[in-house]
């Protein structure tokens, strides 16, 4: 909502994917995970934040703050090589958008 506010509904693009984690796998957790990356659209897809809910989100938000903090776009995320299995991976692989109404559901590797 505040990249809303400060950009403007028309300049801001978001990307969502529900996931489910390894380590949820074995246990049959039923929990799915979320992630949303927040771009720019008026700045060549500028990266202007990144939400994580589930393990390690604060070491994943800790380990890309330096991407926002050098003004990283959507390509470059999309360029990154996801490291698997990981939480992380899921920031280096979405395509889903809020305004496609697709679903975020996790579809597995």
């Amino acid at each position: 909502e505040q990249a809303l506010d400060r950009h403007g509904a028309d300049n801001v693009e978001v990307f969502l994917q529900s996931y489910v984690p390894l380590e949820y796998t074995v246990p049959h957790r039923p929990d799915n995970c979320y992630a949303k990356i927040i771009c720019r659209k008026d700045d060549n897809m500028r990266v202007i934040g990144i939400h994580v809910l589930g393990p390690n989100a604060g070491e994943i938000v800790q380990g890309f703050s330096i991407a926002l903090k050098l003004k990283a776009t959507k390509a470059d995320f999309d360029g990154l090589v996801g490291i698997h299995p990981t939480c992380a991976e899921v920031l280096t692989t979405m395509t889903v958008t809020r305004a496609s109404g697709q679903s975020a559901e996790a579809a597995g590797c």
